[in-house]
């Protein structure tokens, strides 16, 4: 008699595709511990993973074992920093006013 081992699929994709990057997509045996990375691109932070629009984990490295086929979403949220008090006078750069150096950065979630 033929044994037969169940397996699943697991599909990742990172939103938006400019955010970052995913792996541990592939087919696995039924209750294998999978793990799945989020690994966020520069300008952009790891959110969340979700599977079917709900949150699943915070965790940028997401373990499970697997009993279904899952379609996961690493999802990003673009950062861009200012220089707070006054605006940065070559690109980047807060530069030094009235002979002070900025002493804080401030983070901007878009």
């Amino acid at each position: 008699m033929a044994n037969f081992v169940q397996t699943y699929s697991v599909a990742t994709t990172a939103s938006p595709a400019a955010g970052g990057t995913t792996s541990g997509d592939g087919t696995y045996d039924s209750g294998t511990e999978v793990t799945v990375v989020a690994t966020a691109n520069p300008g952009y932070v790891f959110e969340n993973w979700t599977g079917n629009g709900v949150p699943v984990s915070a965790l940028a490295g997401y373990s499970f074992a697997i009993s279904a086929n899952r379609d996961l979403v690493a999802n990003f949220t673009s950062v861009s920093t200012t220089c707070g008090y006054h605006e940065p006078r070559n690109g980047n750069d807060c530069g030094v006013r009235n002979g002070y150096s900025r002493q804080f950065a401030e983070v901007v979630y878009g």
